[in-house]
């Protein structure tokens, strides 16, 4: 159940920012594809609506949260930078600006680090995969 959104008006990047904010990425997973002229960016969401009852006590329900691979592709990339003073690896996304007289589209994390792509024209992509990375599991009420 592949779900897949794509963005081709700079104003609805609050939308994105809805999608990807406070969600977590290795910068090592950063990757430039210069033939393809995109910018990925795999990154991990609980998938809350695919989640499994494995118990049920009373009032309580224990519960398996799977947390799915996830993928922001910034299509018509020409090329990136990223600024990184804290250097350690995993980071959440924070905030995307959109400058198109600069044709540059900038990514703030909640950590001092910032991920500049150059791009022809705004398109970005956020697909949610099919591959679950690990399960979370919870106490919830029911």
């Amino acid at each position: 159940m592949v779900q897949m959104k794509t963005f081709k008006d700079a104003n609805e990047i609050s939308k994105i920012v809805d999608l990807i904010h406070d969600l977590w990425f290795d910068k090592d997973s950063i990757r430039f594809d210069s033939a393809g002229a995109s910018l990925v960016i795999n990154f991990r969401r609980p998938s809350p609506k695919r989640k499994q009852v494995l118990q049920n006590i009373w009032f309580l329900r224990k519960v398996a949260i799977p947390i799915v691979e996830c993928v922001l592709k910034i299509n018509y990339s020409t090329g990136f930078s990223i600024e990184d003073e804290a250097n350690i690896g995993t980071y959440d996304f924070n905030e995307l600006f959109y400058s198109p007289e600069m044709g540059r589209l900038t990514i703030t994390t909640g950590f001092p680090m910032k991920v500049q792509v150059d791009v022809k024209t705004f398109e970005i992509v956020v697909e949610e995969t099919d591959n679950v990375l690990e399960n979370k599991v919870r106490w919830t009420l029911c």
